[in-house]
């Protein structure tokens, strides 16, 4: 199996809080992430640790399924999530900071293992897929919350 890590970070023109209460309405994920198609079996409101989903995705031309569990939460501050996709395991970390200036800072980082050997060959251009995916993500979140 072959490790990876991700993260990209950005700040947002909106209060920490703000972000985090629309980026933690798990429903809400695919207004803001293109490549979530679905969220099906959301434990609900409001999320927390051990709140549970799966996630319907697109990554590289393929769709497949993830079971996501909140394992470390902080209102507000921090959610890590448990992800078994299949192809690979591993958590992915979102983290909300605040600037002096009042805006806010988000992260989002992603490490985990590719369970299959031919896919753990690709790494390189799966770790550059899943970069640009997340700045992509971040750009459509902080055009939505700086509207």
């Amino acid at each position: 199996m072959a490790k990876f890590s991700v993260s990209v970070s950005s700040e947002i023109n909106c209060s920490r809080e703000t972000l985090a209460q629309f980026v933690l309405d798990v429903p809400n994920i695919p207004q803001w992430s293109s490549a979530f198609v679905a969220i099906r079996d959301f434990s609900g409101e409001p999320i927390g640790l051990g709140s549970t989903w799966q996630a319907v995705s697109k990554f590289m031309g393929a769709e497949f399924v993830s079971d996501n569990e909140v394992i470390e939460f902080e209102e507000g501050r921090l959610c890590v999530l448990y992800v078994d996709g299949g192809a690979f395991t591993g958590t992915n970390t979102w983290t909300f900071d605040s600037t002096e200036d009042g805006r806010s800072v988000f992260t989002i980082r992603g490490q985990g293992e590719m369970k299959s050997f031919l896919t753990s060959l690709a790494i390189p251009l799966i770790r550059s897929q899943a970069q640009n995916q997340m700045r992509s993500d971040i750009q459509n979140m902080k055009a939505i919350l700086e509207a």
